[in-house]
């Protein structure tokens, strides 16, 4: 697992597949070093132009949930990620909302993974043309999220959907 991680880092794919691949499925992993396998197999699956393979690996180690939100955020928004580029976007928006319920229940979702999972959110959410949904996620993230981070653009970005609608009123503030 250690060589296959440190293949990845170094871009070398072939490689870490190769480490993987002698791993298999059948070992004894902890929790830890299981999430990590997965994490690895979809990424040098990924970079492969295999898609679909690193889709089935995130959606087999979520199923398999054990109440970690901390470890298993991450492969859920790569998951949604990897969804949302192949236009699966209703799927998109229902693993995306297990990382945004993980984070209202537990407040153990990374910061970064849950504001990047509040973004991407709304992106399908403009994509599939629903602005109001989009201008309610980015309101959440600008009330979460503005006071530590620069999110100056969300903040354009929510004013333009409101004036396009033609709410001077809200585009105004």
């Amino acid at each position: 697992l250690r060589l296959a991680s440190v293949s990845v880092k170094q871009d070398n794919y072939s490689l870490a597949f190769k480490y993987l691949k002698d791993i298999g499925t059948k070992t004894k992993l902890t929790l830890d070093e299981e999430i990590e396998r997965v994490e690895l197999a979809s990424r040098v699956a990924e970079q492969r132009g295999q898609e679909i393979a690193a889709m089935k690996y995130l959606e087999m180690l979520t199923k398999s949930w054990k109440g970690q939100p901390a470890k298993v955020s991450r492969p859920l928004f790569k998951l949604a990620e990897i969804q949302a580029r192949r236009n699966l976007n209703t799927e998109a928006l229902t693993t995306l909302k297990r990382v945004l319920v993980m984070q209202e229940d537990s407040q153990e979702v990374p910061e970064e993974i849950h504001v990047n999972a509040l973004m991407l959110q709304a992106d399908i959410h403009l994509k599939k043309g629903e602005t109001l949904d989009a201008i309610a996620t980015y309101e959440q993230l600008l009330e979460g999220y503005e006071s530590s981070r620069p999110l100056e653009s969300i903040r354009y970005k929510v004013g333009d959907l409101y004036f396009k609608k033609g709410d001077v009123k809200s585009a105004e503030k």
